[in-house]
């Protein structure tokens, strides 16, 4: 960064007068919650000229001194802000002994210069490649050691990965109650490669790099990436479960196990968690229980052995799949194809059916969706490009296109704009045919996805391509 840039430090000035005005030791400021910390190093966040200088932080100051234009998001920013205004303060503090008002009283240009210099620096030191490793139960390994989906690495955690695992490792502490004590408690308590092997042997460690920025907290934006591709590989699995059942010919399917649970808490063992490296240090991020705000354990667990694995990789294009998730050239439709995923997953975790049914909606539709056409309604539109995917021959494909504009659209019509409750009994064979329609747009994306690549990476592809099928001509038979 060049502190030469005029108008990014008249911007950071102002941002650093405004909210300094408020910002001050607890002990110090009108906080309701004064007489609950007294301490002079404990600063006051809780103001509305703080929450606007993180909001002008993250739009127009971090944008500007950072190498990569890559968002960081809100927590990182708050993260961020609230670092650069303990370092000032430690820095007016050496200089007038006691703190008797709000920093805004001290406030000197070369304290706006030192914390635009922190600033960047810290951006710096957070930068770079990290690793989450993600410990888990929702998916097991027979007889393979690895596989890779998208951008992880599963991997059966046993004796062969121990050399892989960083020598020090914190010990995780299964608590529902006060995790920040519990965790102080046993800060000096580690778990050795060995040790660790012992407490998660049998499990799968899923193992996600990530280049971006990670601000000390477990939201920043490396881990929201990191869990992001977690939950696609996750999907992926669900998708080729459900195409796979449903073959014509030669079926297979992918064998789940139901998990323990204890009054909506997973056991000990079902916990999810979350690991940190980089090249500096590993820690836990968090122990997450069921209820958890990031993931929540759904009543199956995926098993996959070398023989499944092959099925996969053939009849679930896995090589695609891998190609499109890891490459950014495949532009819109691979984000179309993510985006997908992600509702995949929300469906997968969903306990409400209504709920669970909206979520394969908007998976499907996020597929399919091609724009606005004057010449065709929506719903024909969504028909057609289904009975495209999903048949070869015209006979199948109109008698897929009256299905869905008839049962399966007019379900989800009646559940967004007449407010109805799924029944499971009576609506099973729309929701089972939903779930077919994605799992078999999805397999035909990643299936032709060099076919569309050869008309382009953006939407309108997708959309030329349904229109020249649309085009063909098809013998009439009388």
């Amino acid at each position: 960064m060049k502190l030469t840039n005029v108008k990014l430090k008249k911007d950071f000035e102002n941002i650093m007068k405004i909210t300094s005005k408020h910002f001050a030791p607890k002990s110090k400021s009108n906080s309701e919650k004064q007489n609950l910390c007294k301490s002079e190093d404990i600063l006051d966040t809780y103001n509305d000229n703080f929450s606007t200088g993180i909001f002008w932080l993250k739009q127009g100051i971090l944008p500007n001194i950072r190498k990569h234009k890559k968002e960081i998001n809100y927590i990182s920013s708050i993260i961020l802000l609230t670092y650069i205004f303990k370092k000032i303060y430690t820095k007016i503090k050496s200089r007038v002994g006691t703190i008797n008002d709000s920093l805004g009283i001290y406030l000197k240009s070369e304290d706006i210069d030192y914390g635009l210099t922190e600033l960047s620096r810290k951006l710096e030191d957070s930068f770079g490649k990290h690793t989450i490793y993600f410990i888990s139960n929702l998916l097991s390994l027979q007889d393979i050691d690895s596989i890779n989906i998208g951008k992880v690495s599963i991997k059966r955690i046993d004796e062969k990965i121990i050399e892989e695992l960083p020598s020090i490792i914190e010990k995780p502490i299964f608590s529902n109650v006060y995790p920040r004590l519990y965790l102080e408690l046993i800060k000096d308590k580690y778990f050795t490669p060995n040790r660790f092997i012992q407490e998660f042997k049998g499990k799968t460690l899923f193992e996600v790099t990530i280049e971006g920025y990670q601000v000390e907290n477990e939201t920043s934006d490396v881990f929201e990436e990191a869990l992001r591709e977690f939950k696609i590989a996750l999907s992926y699995f669900s998708i080729c479960k459900i195409f796979l059942e449903n073959l014509s010919s030669n079926k297979y399917s992918i064998e789940t196990k139901k998990i323990k649970q204890n009054n909506n808490y997973g056991l000990k063992n079902d916990y999810q968690i979350y690991y940190l490296k980089n090249n500096k240090e590993s820690k836990i991020l968090k122990a997450m229980n069921v209820l958890s705000e990031y993931i929540t354990l759904p009543e199956f667990s995926f098993t996959i052995n070398k023989a499944l694995l092959e099925k996969i990789e053939k009849r679930c294009c896995l090589k695609n799949f891998n190609m499109i998730i890891q490459n950014e050239k495949f532009g819109e439709i691979g984000d179309k194809i993510k985006r997908s995923l992600d509702w995949v997953f929300k469906e997968m975790f969903e306990k409400d059916d209504t709920d669970k049914t909206i979520a394969l909606f908007i998976s499907l539709e996020t597929l399919i969706s091609t724009g606005s056409d004057q010449f065709i309604s929506l719903t024909d539109n969504y028909a057609e490009n289904i009975a495209i995917m999903t048949h070869n021959n015209v006979e199948d494909r109109l008698k897929e296109k009256k299905f869905f504009k008839k049962k399966v659209y007019q379900l989800r019509n009646n559940i967004m704009h007449n407010g109805y409750k799924v029944n499971r009994e009576k609506d099973w064979n729309e929701i089972q045919r939903l779930k077919i329609y994605v799992a078999w747009t999805l397999h035909w994306f990643i299936r032709n996805i060099d076919t569309l690549m050869k008309i382009g990476n953006k939407t309108k592809a997708v959309k030329e391509y349904f229109e020249r099928e649309k085009l063909k001509i098809i013998p009439f038979k009388p």
